[in-house]
């Protein structure tokens, strides 16, 4: 056909080149911005206190709606990591709010998922500690877990008396937090 139309095939053959490749990186590129979008949106953004652990809360997991019902300090989502925040339930008479809040709960959508209940950690420090364990409890069960608790308590250069620990929940995994006994930090 090349011969028929007087067309150098190698030439044929470098646009097609040329045309594959700008396919390639033009994909590429797309891929790379949807990449970037995705880890964007699933950001940690808040440490929330919540009752007697800490929830991990990523961007895609608070609604806009629900941003602009919160106090102004809670609207703006970090870009530089998880802000440390506590919750105020509803009062214990409010029971519109409650039946609200329990049939989002049902919905998978908890309390940390409401900006609206936010405030600062400064308020729920005292709840912190009151449900904080000690960090000997933690290490109790298995060797692995005292060695790691040991490890934990040497990096620290603090003694293990200073410090206990809160369940924290992130995507679905069950970690630790470890804070200090005196101020909950």
């Amino acid at each position: 056909l090349a011969a028929k139309l007087n067309i150098d095939p190698l030439e044929l053959r470098k646009k097609n080149l040329k045309f594959d490749l700008t396919v390639i990186a033009v994909l590429q590129a797309i891929a790379l911005a949807y990449g970037v979008y995705v880890m964007f949106e699933a950001r940690p953004v808040y440490t929330v206190f919540v009752v007697d652990r800490f929830e991990v809360v990523a961007a895609e997991q608070l609604d806009p709606n629900d941003l602009a019902e919160g106090a102004p300090e809670y609207r703006d989502l970090s870009l530089t990591g998880p802000r440390v925040i506590g919750t105020r339930l509803p009062d214990k008479a409010n029971a519109a709010e409650w039946n609200t809040l329990i049939l989002a709960g049902v919905a998978g959508k908890d309390v940390q998922n409401f900006p609206k209940y936010y405030v600062p950690y400064a308020e729920v420090k005292d709840q912190v500690l009151a449900k904080a364990k000690p960090l000997t409890q933690l290490a109790a069960g298995t060797s692995e877990r005292a060695a790691a608790v040991q490890a934990f308590v040497a990096k620290a250069q603090r003694p293990d008396t200073d410090l206990a620990y809160v369940p924290l929940v992130g995507r679905g995994q069950f970690m630790t937090a470890v804070i200090d006994r005196r101020d909950a930090q």
